[in-house]
């Protein structure tokens, strides 16, 4: 009877376990995780065997002559898949001392244009019937859409407070553009401007790798955590060149007891852009006053090219 109780109660515990829903966050972090342990070998694997270009628009030449590697290749989603990003809804409040306007970006693929680049059968590199749904875009999509909605009803119940304490002033405008749109990445910001009084800015970008269907994070381009001092350095001593060079500009760097900057975080705002080099973005306020807006770091390779995992998103 023990037994029987004992393992009666270890499937019972069993199936509770396995019923637990996996937050979407959560499940999309450990995908994007395996993705990452997965590209990285790939890449190494290229590496010692004198193909890295086989990734690149060299991969366009070799599928044209191996049957093998084209199979494969097909199922990668985005290879050939040509993307447009539209606004699919708006939030809007037009009222006296009240606005907002968010724009809700959504990515979907341009069939029409696809097609037309893929006229010969032959040199269509998706399998047809396969499901080449990427999960990356999907949730990029249901985050859009989520933190959209999350944003205005944020903003409704803020209005509700400041028209109980005798109304005032309040907007916010949300939207998106496209930044860098090729062959390797598509990369997507998007702007929070919140207006209360003064008004701050806020950004951020979304850097998609479209070959591996992959999100790309700071970390995860370079082999240790030493990227972030180095970055930082760098940073500093081009924001003390600039402030040398033109009176006018002012970074929260230096020696005095207001210096406010002195290492990006780890998970620093970035995207790469349209020449395929690193791009560290602050919002307003984070590294200077805000009458400097938005300021942005372009880094060159030689800085960071000892310590990236590869260098094939900076080529």
């Amino acid at each position: 009877m023990r037994r029987r109780f004992k393992m009666s109660w270890m499937d019972n515990e069993r199936k509770k376990y396995e019923g637990v829903e996996i937050p979407k966050e959560l499940d999309f972090k450990v995908k994007q995780a395996i993705k990452q342990a997965n590209r990285e070998r790939l890449f190494r694997s290229y590496k010692r065997l004198g193909v890295v270009a086989a990734l690149g628009v060299a991969c366009i030449i070799t599928l044209n002559t191996n049957t093998v590697l084209a199979q494969k290749m097909s199922e990668l989603p985005f290879i050939g898949l040509i993307v447009d990003v539209i606004t699919v809804e708006s939030y809007q409040i037009e009222e006296d001392g009240y606005h907002a306007q968010i724009d809700v970006p959504q990515i979907v693929e341009n069939v029409e244009a696809d097609q037309a680049n893929n006229t010969d059968s032959d040199e269509v590199i998706r399998i047809e019937g396969e499901d080449q749904t990427s999960e990356t875009l999907t949730y990029l999509n249901e985050k859009y859409q989520e933190e959209s909605k999350a944003l205005y009803e944020t903003f409704v119940e803020d209005m509700k407070v400041l028209e109980e304490n005798g109304g005032g002033h309040m907007g916010i405008d949300s939207g998106y553009e496209v930044v860098v749109d090729d062959e390797k990445l598509l990369v997507i910001s998007r702007y929070y401007v919140n207006t209360v009084g003064s008004s701050s800015t806020t950004m951020q970008y979304d850097t998609v790798d479209k070959v591996n269907d992959y999100i790309l994070t700071l970390p995860g381009l370079f082999k240790d955590e030493t990227y972030v001092d180095i970055i930082s350095d760098y940073i500093i001593k081009d924001m003390k060149q600039q402030m040398e060079q033109d009176d006018s500009l002012i970074y929260w760097v230096g020696d005095d007891e207001f210096a406010q900057f002195e290492k990006i975080k780890p998970d620093q705002t970035f995207y790469i852009n349209q020449d395929h080099q690193l791009v560290i973005s602050f919002d307003k306020y984070e590294a200077a006053p805000g009458y400097m807006g938005v300021v942005e770091f372009v880094i060159p390779k030689e800085i960071i090219e000892s310590i990236i995992v590869n260098d094939y998103y900076f080529k």
